[in-house]
């Protein structure tokens, strides 16, 4: 991943990071889901599985990486990875979206414990990184916004969006929603280190003043809102 980023943006964006998104230190572990959350999306989590392992899955909304910057937040030893896709606007229906994603370390992968017993299975795997949310189709540009936060190393991102709400339930004999999954390597540097990093302006679409500031909650979701401007970044191909 070229190191085409914007780091005099990222120390104004730092002050509006929300710590969410990053890990809370060794005893809170990093963002993952809940049981209940696990057990209703084994369709989602089964494409980012297979993804996973390497093998290709659904991609009906012609989902496809579009962009991603570092940011360096003002937690040390963090790293924020803002990340943009766009879909296909004409192979969805306008209505929501469910959106879930997983970051995998490339560097450390989970290893069985010394004794060859598994671990406590109820606690679910334990990745980098994982998040699930809604989007909404058909409300202007087809693309998402999401973002997590990590260490330096190199990780797998895979990217799950399903057609519907995250508590739709099924419609007899109605056709199968649509799927897409993709999958991204990228390599995060050391923001922290004595080297410099080389980066290059952040391309702009434009530059949106908002009324109010955003929610903690909806910091992940847009992570290029700061203060009283919000960033969109040029993605278009």
């Amino acid at each position: 991943m070229a190191l085409r980023r914007a780091l005099i943006i990222a120390s104004l964006i730092s002050l509006a990071v929300s710590p969410a998104l990053l890990a809370q230190g060794k005893n809170a572990g990093p963002p993952s889901l809940t049981d209940a959350q696990r057990n209703a999306q084994v369709a989602i989590l089964s494409v980012a599985d297979t993804a996973m392992g390497g093998q290709s899955g659904p991609n009906d909304l012609s989902l496809a990486w579009a962009h991603d910057d570092l940011i360096r937040p003002a937690q040390q030893g963090q790293v924020l990875v803002p990340f943009v896709l766009n879909y296909d606007a004409s192979k969805v229906a306008a209505g929501p979206l469910s959106v879930y994603w997983r970051v995998v370390s490339k560097d450390a992968p989970m290893a069985m414990p010394a004794d060859g017993k598994k671990k406590d299975d109820k606690k679910g795997p334990q990745y980098s990184f994982e998040f699930l949310n809604e989007a909404m189709a058909g409300s202007g540009d087809p693309s998402i916004t999401r973002s997590f936060g990590v260490a330096p190393g190199t990780y797998d991102v895979i990217v799950v969006v399903k057609e519907g709400a995250l508590n739709a339930k099924p419609v007899k004999n109605a056709p199968a929603p649509k799927m897409a999954v993709v999958k991204q390597t990228l390599t995060i540097p050391n923001l922290w280190g004595d080297e410099l990093q080389a980066s290059s302006v952040l391309p702009l679409e434009k530059v949106s003043n908002l009324t109010a500031a955003i929610p903690a909650q909806e910091r992940i979701n847009r992570p290029y809102a700061l203060g009283a401007a919000e960033l969109v970044p040029f993605t278009k191909t």
